[in-house]
């Protein structure tokens, strides 16, 4: 009697064993199911090319800051009207220990790649220095804009700031995610710009879509169309090379005597811009480049220039643009502006407005109030700059 008793309790025992066993083994799965299951939802995770860019901007700061951990971010917000604006209000800790709360300023790029641009901790303030006088006067604009522009769309700051230390972004977006239709309608109706751009886009969303047939299918129909631009722009085209540089020239077909007519004009009126649009090649090194040449009787020492592109306003600092100034003779002198990407970041953005624009005005700002001058693009230049700007997209690989 003793020994069933006996061998009823282990029974029990065994049988309790039995059940801790299984339901130790049913929440190790759970748990397992439910960690494969955040990390599933952590990859599918889909970001917007204003979120990456303010991922890529944040993370930039940081880099740039004495203590980058002691970064607060309170706002980010993309304002799109001359160029695309990334505008985080934030605070940081000083060296001194005190906080400074302030506005950081970068600007998405057409490729998606950011520039850092300014801060606004010297607004409200005055220089006497002209080049820290001209950043204040930035600061101050982006204080206005932050405070009274209602245009602008808000980025989900959690998300983002979640996201600063994730190396593996661009490979969370998933393939199928991918929207090719704008890239295909582009390429259907010989869109080159908006093809290109289109292509550059996808093209940083997923590092991996280069393996997917579609794509690859996409990005052959997309040279296809350049190979057949490039031959239509060759013939609209002079080229020169030089041996000695080993480089290409590119300007629109006449530009030498159209330049020859409007320095007579100079001669004959007193004031004249001869307006360039240009390709310097070298090797794979391909620069479009905007070339502005103001020839007058007296100097103006223009200083900065003002583009107004179908009642948008864009104003460009010196800094934005390389400038030389010549003695040309008999009471003319001239004054050379060249602008191209590397020197200012919204160049594409600008030069793809001023093509898509249907009246462009330019204003050249001389210095301490030696005047101005003024000029409107013909069809002729906007022309002109589509022909030289579709050019260099055709010319790189």
């Amino acid at each position: 009697m003793e020994k069933k008793k006996n061998n009823k309790k282990i029974f029990i025992i065994l049988g309790i064993i039995l059940i801790l066993i299984i339901l130790g083994c049913l929440l190790f799965f759970i748990k397992k199911s439910h960690k494969e299951t955040n990390e599933s939802i952590q990859e599918s995770i889909i970001f917007s090319d204003y979120e990456m860019a303010s991922i890529k901007a944040i993370t930039d700061y940081k880099t740039k800051m004495k203590n980058p951990n002691s970064l607060e971010v309170f706002e980010i917000r993309v304002y799109k009207k001359n160029a695309t604006d990334i505008i985080i209000d934030c605070n940081e800790i000083l060296e001194n220990g005190k906080g400074e709360r302030k506005l950081i300023e970068y600007v998405l790029e057409d490729n998606g790649n950011v520039t850092y641009l300014i801060n606004t901790s010297k607004a409200g303030q005055t220089s006497s220095n002209f080049g820290e006088q001209m950043q204040i006067t930035i600061a101050n604009t982006i204080k206005s804009q932050w405070e009274t522009d209602t245009d602008y769309t808000l980025i989900d700051k959690e998300k983002v700031l979640k996201n600063l230390d994730n190396e593996n972004i661009n490979s969370t977006i998933k393939v199928e995610n991918i929207d090719f239709s704008k890239l295909e309608q582009a390429i259907s109706n010989k869109d080159l710009i908006n093809a290109v751009n289109e292509h550059e886009r996808i093209t940083k969303l997923n590092k991996n879509k280069e393996d997917t047939e579609k794509f690859a299918k996409i990005t052959n129909d997309l040279q296809a169309l350049k190979d057949e631009k490039k031959a239509e722009l060759l013939t609209k085209v002079d080229s020169s090379y030089d041996d000695m540089t080993q480089q290409t020239s590119y300007d629109f077909k006449g530009f030498n005597e159209y330049q020859e007519k409007y320095v007579k004009e100079a001669f004959n009126s007193g004031e004249k811009v001869i307006i360039q649009p240009a390709i310097i090649s070298k090797e794979d090194n391909i620069n479009f480049y905007m070339i502005f040449t103001l020839i007058k009787d007296n100097w103006i020492f223009f200083d900065s220039m003002i583009f107004n592109i179908d009642g948008k306003i864009t104003n460009i600092s010196s800094s934005n643009f390389d400038k030389t100034t010549q003695v040309i003779g008999n009471g003319m002198v001239g004054e050379v502006a060249g602008m191209y990407l590397q020197k200012y970041p919204m160049f594409n953005a600008l030069v793809e407005q001023i093509i898509r624009g249907n009246e462009i005005k330019i204003r050249l700002v001389g210095k301490d109030a030696r005047g101005n001058v003024d000029f409107t693009l013909t069809q002729e230049d906007k022309e002109n700059f589509k022909t030289l700007y579709e050019l260099s997209m055709c010319l790189q690989n």
